[in-house]
């Protein structure tokens, strides 16, 4: 009988919801950029902070460490974040998903750049 409880238990974790995202409040996020893209081979670090508006839309402002300010504006569908970043000089995108933690999303920007955010 024990044989069957180990698997039983693996598969209810497998399964269980992951928590709803909150994407409201400070995050640090990581832009790894590879040789293609049009920043070359870069890492670059961000801080943003972002508030809910209204159910589902963020607005907020992000700085990073090439020293630039950017104006944020989300949407949240499901467990998507689809960004549109205004530097002020130009406009990025960026997609990304929740990766089975509501402080944890991950993702692609304009520049081919993988994103990773973090509360």
């Amino acid at each position: 009988m024990t044989r069957y409880l180990v698997p039983a238990a693996l598969l209810m974790t497998a399964c269980a919801p992951m928590p709803a995202p909150d994407p409201d409040g400070t995050w640090e996020i990581v832009a790894v950029c590879p040789a293609t893209s049009p920043l070359g081979p870069t890492t670059i670090n961000a801080v943003a902070k972002v508030a809910e508006t209204s159910p589902g839309v963020f607005v907020g402002e992000l700085r990073n460490s090439r020293g630039q300010r950017g104006r944020i504006n989300a949407k949240l569908t499901a467990d998507m974040l689809d960004v549109d970043l205004n530097w002020g000089t130009g406009f990025s995108e960026a997609t990304l998903v929740q990766q089975g933690d509501a402080d944890v999303f991950m993702g692609t920007d304009t520049y081919s750049c993988a994103i990773t955010a973090r509360k």
